[in-house]
């Protein structure tokens, strides 16, 4: 385990220079500009709840798959919940993460203890004993209640099996809303469980990022 000092000196404490070891440890040429303006701005200094717009292959899971594993590098004691459109999808992006870890050397001390090692739940080895798992995956319409989080992300929850009408949208979108309400009740103190919605991939505008003030009608940023 790694002191808050090692990563600084390391460098690591910036998020783009962990997404290039990441990358070349998955055999990926460099992060394009594109890739780092989503790591740098989107989520190391994005607001609180932010969404990651981009076209099919730009690496949106990919580096929301990253973040996951440097936030857990800064703070294993740290809970995440990633939110997909199923439980199959939360899981894949939950053993993703697993995947890294088993093989990237830096990360070898997160490695799951094996009795705290399921496909929807799991601890990284440091992580003190809490009845909250230190990843947790979970379908949108699944048991999104009774678990704490201090970070929800939410990934490729959009699919045409949950959108192909209007009444599907218009579900779906009462779902997001009811996890986004969750946070902000954490964040006032209300409801202590959720506490913040980080990031949501989406088919979307080529290279595209988007604050939560561009909703309002506003246009995506062009990176």
């Amino acid at each position: 385990m790694y002191s808050l000092e090692e990563l600084h000196a390391a460098g690591l404490d910036d998020f783009r220079v962990f997404l290039v070891q990441v990358w070349e440890y998955l055999g990926l040429p460099p992060p394009t500009l594109v890739q780092l303006d989503i790591a740098l701005e989107g989520l190391q200094k994005g607001p609180k709840r932010v969404i990651i717009q981009g076209f099919r292959g730009v690496g949106k899971s990919w580096i929301t798959v990253a973040y996951v594993l440097w936030r857990l590098l800064l703070d294993p004691q740290i809970k995440i919940m990633v939110v997909s459109a199923t439980q199959g999808l939360a899981d894949n992006f939950s053993k993703f993460c697993k995947q890294i870890i088993d093989g990237m050397p830096l990360l070898h001390h997160l490695k799951p203890p094996p009795n705290y090692d399921a496909a929807d739940e799991w601890n990284v080895g440091p992580a003190l004993p809490s009845k909250d798992p230190s990843v947790k995956s979970v379908g949108i319409t699944g048991q999104l209640t009774g678990s704490r989080a201090d970070l929800i992300v939410p990934d490729d929850i959009e699919i045409p099996k949950n959108s192909f009408t209007f009444l599907l949208r218009e579900r779906l979108a009462e779902l997001v809303k009811g996890v986004r309400r969750r946070a902000q009740a954490e964040r006032r103190g209300e409801v202590p469980r959720y506490s913040a919605v980080r990031s949501l991939s989406l088919h979307t505008p080529a290279g595209a990022w988007l604050r939560p003030h561009d909703l309002a009608g506003g246009s995506p940023r062009e990176p």
